[in-house]
């Protein structure tokens, strides 16, 4: 079971993924996985990122290609846990203006393995699956 400074912290986690993320800020972000954490985007045709050097290198990328982007995270369930590790699933409506898409809105939800370090919570693995197919956003 969980204490309730625990829960805390790894919804604080998942909010700062979504912080981070959002402000460009891809060494933080990065940070919050393990060394050897996974970042799994395959059922969004993207990839799956192994180790912090890899989910970097594709941070720099997302970094490199959006303009503006949001993430709108709610619902955050923490689902199965002990002292040292939990698992959680988390909704997200995301949306992004990039240079290769345009203006595009994803519905989302992540599947979250976490784990307690020595830097604290962090995340062992994260699975981003689509909610919705993406939908292009005309601005006004």
């Amino acid at each position: 079971m969980l204490s309730s400074e625990d829960r805390f912290a790894i919804q604080d986690l998942v909010s700062r993924y979504a912080y981070h993320l959002d402000l460009g800020q891809i060494d933080a972000w990065v940070a919050l996985f393990t060394e050897q954490g996974v970042l799994d985007e395959r059922e969004m045709d993207v990839a799956m990122f192994e180790g912090r050097g890899a989910i970097a290198a594709y941070g720099a990328e997302i970094k490199a290609d959006v303009l503006n982007v949001v993430h709108l995270m709610m619902n955050h369930l923490v689902l199965d846990a002990s002292a040292n590790k939990a698992s959680g699933c988390v909704f997200a409506l995301c949306e992004a203006r990039t240079r290769s898409s345009g203006q595009v809105r994803y519905y989302i939800r992540y599947e979250d393995d976490y784990v307690r370090t020595a830097e604290g919570w962090r995340f062992e693995r994260r699975t981003v699956l689509p909610s919705f197919p993406p939908q292009p956003v005309q601005p006004a």
